[in-house]
């Protein structure tokens, strides 16, 4: 049978995944108020401030990465505590500094093009002026909660994050809101973001602090710098490299196509969305547990755990990704309530490259839960430089279709060169187990289900009743691969 899924491993992913859904519907709420209340210009420097804040996170440096990989290793080692309160210390003035260093910049690009780095013709400069210097503020006092999360995900105290999170995230966007009805100033809007930005470090710097035992004390010390700088410099090419590939086919159809076909093309990438949303919470629920049994030595738990999320991982990823190619057109029209069959075409296209890079996040976790990070940040890199030029003659080729080729890409590397480089070195003897568990035995089962489910469709369905058909055949889907599962992939512990 399919190996059990930790009850802690369970609600970590829950927590996580409920987190998010949280925050993507506080977004989508507040944003009409904000539009409608700020304009179109205000609104807009607002998006600059939501964008800005996934950069900043590039600024990282890999050091909630490695903060949260050395949390997870002292929780199996309570006598490595000290050492992990001083990485704790030591990380945490390199990220307060970045906030310094961004106000500086800020300073810096205002004494070379003026008052206003950004043009409008409706704010006044002043009040344009003093909401961007007031909105860095905001994003400098939030850039350290960056590290504190990175650390509460490897304490794996993924309740109290989330919590946190969708807490701050609430006052964030609801109180925003709130003073948009009230017809505030932009700058007083970002003045309360500022104030919750300090919140959010804060709160999360103390719950961290408290996941150690009261007499744990730290201190700064330059040579844990040097001895972690290989690996954090590792997990920040990775991070720039997967935000690169998140990015760069938008990118490039604004550069060379129309606006209308960025928007069906982003239409079909926010389709996408949900696949990631299942995906997010197994990393950061599965890279401190392998971390935590890499530090204790115990290489059979380690193995199971690792093959046994994989099982768990594909049992959701695999079905929703078949469910989206085949009925594309239907979950678009049932989602906006027209036909959209340029944006199914796209989805069809996109969603074969997502779902594939999605199968590899546990692989990724599994290498840098070893300390090993050039294999996965390699592969990434190999996508870039294979996946962009190909874009760019699939773009002139194909048109819009063309920009899928930089996931179609990704995706391909993740599932077939990079699980034997990996395997060469870690699970020597695992990997067509590993391509029973993640293809074999789910892809068959969910096509089935899927094709039948399209050939047996009552015609003439309305929005529900075909939203009604397609969740009970969807339903059905799990539960044949969940079988599958069990009959078809060898069991973990042999």
């Amino acid at each position: 049978m399919v190996p059990a899924i930790l009850p802690s491993s369970v609600r970590g992913i829950l927590w996580n995944l409920l987190g998010g859904l949280w925050v993507g519907a506080l977004v989508i709420v507040s944003t009409p108020v904000l539009v409608s209340n700020f304009g179109v210009d205000r609104f807009g420097v607002i998006g600059l401030w939501v964008s800005l804040q996934v950069v900043l996170g590039l600024f990282d440096f890999g050091l909630s990465s490695t903060l949260g990989r050395e949390l997870a290793r002292a929780g199996a080692d309570e006598s490595v505590q000290g050492h992990a309160m001083d990485v704790l210390v030591t990380f945490e003035r390199c990220a307060w500094g970045v906030p310094v260093l961004l106000l500086l910049a800020n300073l810096a690009i205002r004494a070379m093009s003026g008052p206003v780095w950004l043009s409008s013709s409706v704010i006044p400069p002043a009040e344009l002026a003093r909401a961007l210097d007031i909105m860095v503020f905001a994003l400098a006092l939030q850039f350290p909660s960056i590290l504190y999360a990175g650390g509460m995900v490897g304490a794996q105290r993924h309740g109290r994050l989330n919590a946190t999170i969708s807490g701050i995230n609430t006052l964030r966007w609801g109180g925003g809101a709130l003073l948009a009805l009230k017809g505030v100033q932009l700058q007083e809007f970002f003045l309360f973001q500022a104030l919750v930005s300090a919140a959010h470090s804060l709160s999360l710097r103390a719950m961290l602090r408290a996941s150690f035992a009261p007499s744990t004390s730290g201190r700064f010390r330059t040579s844990i710098i040097r001895q972690y700088l290989p690996f954090s410099a590792g997990m920040a090419g990775t991070s720039i490299c997967a935000a690169m590939i998140g990015n760069a086919d938008r990118l490039l159809i604004g550069q060379f196509l129309t606006a209308a076909e960025l928007g069906r093309y982003a239409i079909a990438f926010t389709g996408c969305n949900v696949i990631q949303m299942i995906t997010i919470p197994f990393y950061r629920v599965y890279y401190p547990r392998y971390s935590q049994l890499v530090a204790s030595g115990d290489a059979v738990a380690l193995r199971r755990e690792y093959l046994a999320s994989c099982r768990w991982l594909s049992l959701v990823v695999v079905p929703v990704t078949v469910f989206l190619w085949v009925f594309a057109s239907d979950l678009l029209a049932i989602w906006l309530g027209s036909a959209q069959p340029d944006a199914a075409s796209i989805l069809r296209w996109l969603v074969l490259g997502v779902g594939a890079a999605a199968l590899g996040w546990l692989q990724g976790a599994f290498q840098q839960a070893h300390g090993i990070v050039r294999l996965h940040f390699g592969m990434l890199l190999v996508a870039l430089m294979v996946g962009i030029p190909l874009a760019v003659w699939g773009i002139h080729s194909f048109g819009v279709l063309g920009a899928t080729a930089v996931w179609l890409v990704h995706g391909a590397v993740t599932i077939s060169l990079e699980p034997v480089l990996m395997h060469r070195s870690l699970l020597r003897r695992d990997l067509w187990r590993w391509y029973a568990i993640v293809l074999l035995a789910p892809l068959p089962a969910s096509l089935a289900v899927a094709i039948a489910a399209r050939q047996w469709m009552p015609s003439g369905m309305g929005r529900w009743t075909l939203l009604a058909w397609l969740t009970s055949a969807g339903l059905v889907s799990l539960a044949v691969v969940f079988q599958s599962q069990a009959i078809l992939t060898p069991r973990t512990h042999e």
